[in-house]
């Protein structure tokens, strides 16, 4: 037979049989982590100049790379699309939150099913594929005990999911699906849904190391944070009452201040105006500068229990020997959150309307990469077919390669595609040296 490198014979014992060899762990592709928050600003990482406490990402920046001019769009989903396609969130039906069918082919709440998604050409390549956490690509009536699926993780190319498939969920008691199924988390007064979420993308990794070493994975850590509600333990919160009480404009110069010490922007670098309808901290009541301080207080509490989380998962890679060849990034789907006004949260349908206000906008974005020892550096690949040959994929001609390449060096490929969409995006993306 052509191509089969044993010998078959009229019998059994005329024939010799032939069983291919698994590539040794120092032969395989790099594994493949992203790490998403949800609507993070572009200055609330320790390493982008904040007060907040991340030393575990900050661990992996400073053996990284920190993207210092990264754009996203200003809504959860759209963003994700393009994550997992490399495509103009408008060409995939994803112009919008994946919530709604607006009717047009634009904004169908959904990836269009011709559009190939990242997982599943990873899946085809051999990689093992997990997701964890927030989904947010699947329109509300389609999320149903009865489907459809052919939006849901598992359908998408993902080998097991574990999260929420709707934009957001409390952190306490979550609306939990696993694969297709709902599925009802061990709740207790310590559960929460990061550590739950950790707890999940670990096991993976286990069940992984135990049973399929021999092949690479691609793992989405998708947290809820932090995006509202703001729910972690008090003694997240209160630690950052007082670091907050010098508010919000005294806030904004000490970031800016931060970022131009540790060169993640030039020198002359000038503080952007405060938004029009933002009062002056010093303006306000002493009710209202408790309240807001209370407020960022439970924001950085949240932030840095999630870090924590993180820096699990990276012992976890370590303890399995899997960390020294894993290409991890860290990103937000978003910028920060204008979602209740400029004073408190507000109504469902009034955050819709500020979100229609976002969809022309594109916004600034924090994004961390790390590779493995021994792999070129992200910076220093050229093309997009070395990005690919991490993953052992060569021969690409969809628009997921000039995502990615965009992704990953900031430079627009168009020579080898014949309609790429991602041209607005050329500029979007630059490295600090």
């Amino acid at each position: 037979m052509a191509g089969f490198p044993g010998h078959i014979g009229r019998t059994v014992q005329d024939s010799t049989p032939w069983w291919p060899t698994p590539p040794l762990r120092h032969e395989l592709p790099p594994n493949i982590i992203t790490i998403l928050f949800d609507d993070t600003g572009w200055s609330d990482f320790g390493c982008y100049g904040s007060e907040i406490k991340t030393p575990n990402i900050d661990a992996l920046a400073s053996d990284g790379l920190r993207y210092n001019n990264f754009h996203v769009t200003p809504l959860c989903s759209p963003s994700r699309a393009s994550l997992m396609t490399g495509r103009n969130h408008h060409n995939v039906g994803m112009r919008s939150l994946a919530d709604t069918d607006t009717g047009f082919p634009s904004g169908r709440g959904r990836i269009n099913p011709d559009v190939p998604m990242l997982p599943k050409l990873l899946q085809n390549q051999g990689y093992a594929t997990y997701m964890v956490g927030k989904w947010h690509l699947t329109p509300s009536h389609e999320i149903t005990p009865a489907g459809p699926y052919r939006t849901w993780p598992v359908q998408s190319g993902f080998d097991k999911y574990y999260g929420f498939l709707g934009g957001c969920t409390d952190q306490l008691v979550p609306e939990i699906y696993q694969d297709n199924q709902s599925f009802i988390p061990k709740l207790g007064e310590d559960y929460h849904l990061s550590e739950d979420l950790t707890d999940r993308a670990i096991s993976n990794l286990r069940e992984h190391a135990s049973f399929r070493s021999t092949a690479p994975f691609f793992l989405n850590l998708w947290f809820g944070a932090t995006h509202a509600p703001f729910q972690v333990d008090k003694s997240y919160i209160d630690p950052y009452v007082p670091v907050f009480e010098k508010g919000w404009d005294q806030t904004r110069e000490d970031r800016l201040a931060q970022q131009k010490s540790s060169g993640l922007v030039p020198k002359n670098t000038e503080l952007t105006p405060r938004n029009d309808d933002i009062p002056a901290w010093d303006s306000l009541s002493d009710d209202e500068k408790r309240l807001f301080t209370r407020l960022q207080a439970c924001f950085a509490g949240f932030l840095e229990h999630t870090d924590v989380q993180i820096g699990r998962l990276i012992a976890e890679l370590k303890r399995l020997d899997m960390f020294d060849n894993t290409v991890i990034l860290i990103l937000s789907d978003n910028g920060a959150s204008r979602e209740g006004g400029p004073t408190a949260p507000s109504t469902q349908i009034q955050i819709i309307l500020d979100n229609l206000k976002l969809w022309p906008r594109c916004c600034q974005g924090l994004m961390i990469s790390a590779v493995p020892k021994g792999q070129p550096s992200i910076r220093r690949v050229g093309r997009w077919q070395g990005i690919l040959r991490f993953a052992g994929i060569n021969n690409m001609s969809n628009l997921v390669a000039c995502g990615l390449h965009l992704l990953f060096t900031g430079h627009a490929v168009s020579a080898k595609m014949k309609k790429p969409d991602s041209n607005s995006c050329t500029r979007s993306i630059s490295r600090q040296p």
